[in-house]
């Protein structure tokens, strides 16, 4: 995922399941401002529609997408 981040610091990135929000795992990374690749390891999920946020380290929504395993 390449996200560009307001400012230094320590980010949340949670993946909830699309259906009933869910969550289903959340990891704190630090964040650099500008862009940054993140890595969010999807493997392990079962087959279903999922929602990826990323949030500052007090819960405010930076921003979201959804995302389908097959």
């Amino acid at each position: 995922m390449n996200v560009k981040l307001p400012a230094d610091g320590i980010y949340r990135i949670k993946i909830k399941h699309g259906l009933n929000n869910e969550l289903i795992s959340q990891e704190k990374i630090q964040g650099k401002e500008g862009d940054n690749i993140l890595n969010v390891y999807v493997n392990a999920l079962e087959k279903s529609s999922y929602r990826l946020e990323l949030s500052t380290e007090n819960h405010e929504l930076i921003g979201a997408t959804a995302f389908s395993k097959l």
